[in-house]
């Protein structure tokens, strides 16, 4: 990107963000088979396509609403693929850990989701 040209627009980081407290600063992103960007930032999660700067799917909140990026940073992970023939049919995400605010980890909630990637 030259120095002519804008930054792109990412609102998710915005609407993520919550008041006084740096939540989202680093959320997590992986790489779907798909060519789309998994994105979780604060206590939520997006599918985005970045080839044409939108939000592909946006799945539900975290359950108990606790943030879990930096402070309160817990782990997500990128399971394996399952592989048919070649192609990745579906992939799985959890979230886990963190929350409590201010980094305590008061509670330990499991957020999985799960795409069927033969849907897109």
């Amino acid at each position: 990107m030259s120095a002519t040209e804008n930054s792109p627009s990412f609102p998710f980081l915005v609407q993520t963000n919550d008041p006084n407290v740096e939540n989202n600063l680093y959320p997590f992103v992986f790489l779907y088979p798909d060519g789309n960007l998994f994105v979780f930032a604060n206590n939520c999660a997006i599918l985005f396509d970045y080839s044409k700067n939108q939000v592909f799917k946006t799945y539900p909140t975290m359950p108990g609403g606790q943030p879990r990026n930096y402070p309160s940073t817990g782990s997500v992970v990128l399971l394996p693929l399952r592989i048919k023939k070649g192609v990745a049919e579906s992939a799985e995400v959890l979230v886990l850990g963190g929350g409590g605010g201010g980094g305590g980890a008061k509670e330990h909630l499991l957020m999985q989701i799960m795409e069927d990637l033969t849907e897109h």
